[in-house]
């Protein structure tokens, strides 16, 4: 089982928990709980030197990977600044506005589609539900989808201010409000993605801003605009538009 606890210490004979670039976790060696991602190997081959477990096969692992903290780099805007979509622009079926369907088409205007609920990570659920929940896999999976250039629709657990009614259909029931995440700032060690609200009039404003909990995975951060407390619930996997 996977820990999300990591600390600093770095055991010299690489016995940690690995984790590939889209956020699957491959599980852990020895019982060290360092996070180390997997950034030079491929994904076939950090799973045959982890079944392996030999010696050597943990070296490469380890010269073949990074520290989860040293993961995250500053990453531009991927949406190529895209105009925003307002909450309203787009209605389902009842006439009514949805905010999952505005970030579905703020994803393509920037030439993206959210790949399904099947594949996203779930980063926080519910202590009755039947979904895992991994915080970890869930920030590895944003960052490396931001760092090959693809914005990411994340699904937002909301608290305090005014009373928040879930979008429908939702396979996280915490899920209550969507974004499109479009960069990641590295400073002084705190990681914050800037993302892309289309329920505020301060939509794109670079104080939309989410902070990584490196301990923990948790990404979290206040809409002040809202009056609301935004919780990463889960993160969706991207694709190009074809």
């Amino acid at each position: 089982m996977c820990a999300n606890n990591p600390v600093n210490a770095i055991d010299p004979n690489g016995m940690e928990i690995y984790y590939l670039p889209d956020g699957t976790c491959l599980g852990q060696l020895g019982d060290n709980e360092d996070i180390r991602v997997i950034n030079s190997m491929k994904g076939k081959d950090a799973r045959s030197h982890f079944e392996s477990g030999s010696e050597e096969s943990i070296a490469a692992l380890m010269d073949g990977s990074v520290a989860f903290a040293d993961y995250f780099t500053p990453v531009n805007d991927v949406t190529n600044n895209a105009a925003l979509v307002r909450y309203g622009e787009v209605l389902d079926a009842n006439g009514r506005p949805n905010c999952k369907l505005s970030a579905d088409k703020q994803m393509s205007n920037a030439g993206y589609k959210d790949k399904g609920s099947d594949v996203a990570i779930q980063t926080k659920v519910s202590t009755d539900s039947n979904l895992s929940s991994d915080a970890i896999g869930g920030a590895i999976s944003l960052q490396t989808d931001l760092m090959n250039g693809k914005p990411v629709i994340i699904g937002v657990e909301q608290s305090l201010g005014s009373a928040v009614v879930a979008p429908v259909g939702n396979t996280n029931e915490l899920t209550t409000h969507f974004v499109v995440v479009r960069s990641v700032t590295v400073q002084n060690g705190i990681v914050s993605f800037n993302y892309l609200d289309n329920g505020t009039r301060l939509g794109k404003s670079p104080s939309n801003n989410l902070t990584l909990n490196i301990s923990t995975g948790a990404i979290t951060g206040y809409m002040s605009a809202r009056n609301v407390n935004y919780h990463v619930s889960e993160v969706r996997r991207s694709s190009r538009i074809r």
